[in-house]
């Protein structure tokens, strides 16, 4: 059971967000409700892709039989499309425009939609549910599999690095002050003048160097990221808007990487170096 949750939320997180072109999204939020639906469509079919690749590629460890898995995924492919379309509505119609309003949203959302995978993998039982939890406690983490640390793995690398990216960008964007600092997270690809989404790029690479470095137990290599970024920015810090935006995103940045490395230090998947 908790190989093929874990599997749904590692499909649903690549989904999501890496896997989730700027044009789909572009077409999810259109003012046009025809191409809202085109949008969604889109969107799910490459849920429903994903969940079948890696059941394909995982069916030797997942041993969930084939046609539980044709409803379980047809009812979370559903019920992840209605939650898309009513939130697409809601944009539509300018509910979402606060900013605090379209970040609670967002938090409520993704939670929201792992815990339908949860309730429709485990059929709306609460004693399976329970009896899924108790395992997961007892065998926390000595006892899992490698297949079942290597999916959490997977989940804690893409939020970490995607899921906090696209939260950063929400935090920051519309803000016309900061329009020209995207660059720095690559929220605004007009103000980025060297590579495309570059700065979305280093983001990325910098959470998964955080992470590594927490992961193999050498903390200490944080301090090379902080003082990289504190070199090359250093010139734009005499601006305040920049110097706030620059603390606040890079401490978000760290706070998540550094958690998601514990977490992978904690499952003892990666040797530690000493």
């Amino acid at each position: 059971m908790n190989k093929i949750i874990l599997l749904y939320v590692v499909a649903h997180f690549l989904g999501d967000f890496v896997f989730q072109s700027d044009q789909v999204i572009g077409l999810r939020f259109s003012k046009e409700k025809r191409d809202r639906w085109i949008g969604n469509i889109r969107h799910m079919t490459i849920h429903l892709v994903i969940i079948i690749v890696l059941y394909v590629l995982l069916f030797g460890y997942t041993e969930y039989p084939i046609p539980i898995f044709i409803i379980t995924t047809l009812g979370i492919v559903v019920s992840h499309m209605v939650i898309d379309v009513i939130k697409s509505e809601l944009k539509a119609r300018g509910k979402l425009r606060d900013k605090l309003r379209g970040l609670t949203l967002f938090i409520a959302d993704q939670f929201l939609h792992v815990l339908l995978i949860i309730l429709i993998t485990a059929r709306f039982r609460a004693d399976v549910i329970t009896i899924a939890i108790h395992t997961l406690y007892k065998s926390f983490p000595n006892n899992l599999d490698t297949m079942d640390k290597f999916l959490m793995v997977c989940i804690i690398i893409i939020i970490t690095t995607f899921a906090v990216g696209t939260l950063i960008k929400m935090l920051f964007e519309d803000n016309q002050e900061l329009e020209p600092l995207d660059q720095l997270e690559g929220n605004n690809e007009s103000y980025d003048k060297g590579m495309k989404h570059g700065g979305l790029l280093i983001g990325y690479m910098e959470r998964l160097f955080i992470m590594l470095v927490v992961a193999i137990g050498q903390p200490s290599m944080v301090g090379f990221v902080l003082a990289t970024k504190t070199i090359v920015r250093f010139k734009k810090l005499d601006k305040d808007v920049f110097a706030e935006y620059f603390i606040i995103g890079t401490l978000i940045s760290f706070l998540f990487a550094l958690i998601g490395g514990l977490l992978i230090y904690t499952l003892k998947i990666i040797p530690v170096v000493k």
